[in-house]
C-alpha cells in the first residue's frame, strides 16, 4: 500500500505542472488512495488504465470538476463515480 501511495503521489506532483496525469500500463498494485484525489483539481485527463489497481473506486474521484477524460480500464476496480 505504501508503494502505490508513493507512486501515485509522485504522479500527482507531476500533474501539478500539467493538466494530464497518465500512468497507464505501469504496475502500481493496490487501491486508489482516496485522500489524494483533492490534489488532482485542475487535471483534465486521468489515465490509470492497465495498472493492476483493485478495490473500490473512490467517490472523491467525482469531485475533480476539471476532469474531462477518465480511463480506469483493464483494472479490477468496482463501484461508481
Amino acid at each position: 500500500r505504501l508503494l502505490i501511495k508513493f507512486a501515485f503521489l509522485f504522479a500527482v506532483v507531476i500533474a501539478l505542472y500539467s493538466s494530464q496525469l497518465k500512468v497507464d500500463c505501469v504496475t502500481l498494485f493496490g487501491t486508489l488512495p482516496a485522500d489524494s484525489m483533492e490534489r488532482l483539481q485542475g487535471v483534465t485527463t486521468l489515465d490509470l488504465s492497465c495498472t493492476q489497481l483493485a478495490g473500490s473506486i473512490p467517490t472523491e474521484l467525482g469531485t475533480i470538476s476539471s476532469l474531462e477524460r477518465l480511463d480506469l480500464s483493464r483494472n479490477s476496480l468496482v463501484g461508481t463515480i
